[in-house]
């Protein structure tokens, strides 16, 4: 864990060195895109590593009634030096891209002002992140490359993982 902000991907990368890992694991529960390119950034250096990127949707201001409860948890995968799942960089290109907030510090005061978040949706985020991290300690298997999930309604959808993918 790293309780600072993160600037650089070496900083990603020097956490992950811990002596004791075995097969390093990053779960990005970030509100910022700027974060999302650094730990994107960091996990395509790794030979192996699994990368757990959880986002979920802010409450807007013109619609605070139903909004807030959506979100996503997107799972990367290397091995032997190739992607075998795209991380959420990968699957969003777009975060990789925007320049809406310059620096990762910069996003945290910003984004809990214009649009808050929701404790239900971050539970929700956070336990779609646990059972796909629960199931690769248990099994080593990746069985789902994404989750998408909306804790209003009570819906999820996990995208499976297949040969093809």
């Amino acid at each position: 864990a790293n309780p600072h902000y993160i600037e650089t991907a070496e900083e990603v990368l020097q956490v992950l060195r811990d002596p004791y890992s075995v097969f390093p694991m990053l779960v990005g529960c970030v509100d910022n895109h700027p974060t999302r390119k650094i730990l994107h950034e960091a996990f395509q250096m790794l030979s192996r590593g699994l990368y757990v990127d959880c986002g979920n949707d802010g409450v807007a201001a013109d619609n605070p009634e139903t909004s807030g409860y959506s979100g996503q948890c997107v799972v990367g995968l290397r091995w032997d030096n190739k992607e075998i799942l795209p991380p959420v960089g990968g699957v969003y290109p777009d975060i990789l891209t925007d320049t809406s907030v310059p620096h990762p510090t910069a996003a945290c005061g910003v984004q809990a002002v214009n649009e808050p978040q929701r404790l239900i949706t971050n539970l929700w985020s956070a336990q779609a992140a646990l059972s796909i991290v629960n199931t690769f300690i248990a099994t080593g298997t990746v069985r789902v490359r994404q989750v998408d999930f909306n804790a209003l309604n009570d819906h999820v959808r996990p995208t499976y993982v297949t040969r093809a993918s």
